[in-house]
């Protein structure tokens, strides 16, 4: 049976950029296990603009994606108001907790919470 697991964008980001001081930890990590990533289309679009460095690499990523190395998720309507609620906790990483709440999945969370303003 696989696990599942809602991946962030972090993770995902070095696992396709051999110069990320995570990629080895990434690659280690999904080597040899059976994993079903979930991720949300925010974060498609944001690891796709963060290996802009190398086409090669964008396109690695989104020929996984295309293979089911993740599987990508609409972030719905109904789901703003707990975006809202969960960015002002944790700045910009709110889309993944706010996903993970609507589903049974385990989410990845390289997330901190805000600094005090």
């Amino acid at each position: 049976m696989l696990n599942t697991i809602l991946i962030d964008s972090g993770p995902l980001i070095a696992l396709f950029d051999k110069n990320d001081s995570f990629h080895a930890r990434v690659v280690r990590f999904i080597q040899g296990k059976k994993f079903r990533f979930l991720s949300t289309t925010a974060v498609l679009t944001e690891v796709t603009h963060m290996l802009d460095f190398n086409i090669n690499a964008q396109l690695d990523f989104l020929e996984w994606v295309l293979n089911e190395g993740v599987i990508i998720q609409d972030i719905k309507q109904e789901h703003i108001s707990r975006i809202i609620e969960l960015t002002k906790k944790y700045c910009d990483r709110a889309n993944i907790p706010a996903y993970a709440k609507s589903s049974a999945s385990t989410p990845i969370s390289t997330s901190t919470a805000c600094p005090a303003k």
